[in-house]
């Protein structure tokens, strides 16, 4: 609920219709939002948390570090 909320602040100026009303939600469900939560509570708790230890591990593009885990 945190992330729709937060997500939600941020856009509503951009979603605002003439009457100042917003006729949408822009955001991840709240399921998938506590699914992202419970997956990083599960790398942490199995020590899986660090540059070496994600899953499907880093690839460097031009000195900088990408995680693919994070897709």
């Amino acid at each position: 609920g945190v992330a729709r909320l937060a997500w939600f602040n941020a856009t509503v100026e951009k979603l605002k219709d003439k009457s100042g009303k917003v006729r949408f939600f822009e955001g991840t469900p709240i399921p998938t939002t506590v699914l992202i939560a419970m997956m990083i509570l599960f790398l942490v708790s199995t020590n899986q948390i660090g540059d070496n230890k994600l899953p499907g591990g880093k690839i460097l593009i031009a000195g900088w570090t990408f995680h693919p885990f994070v897709l």
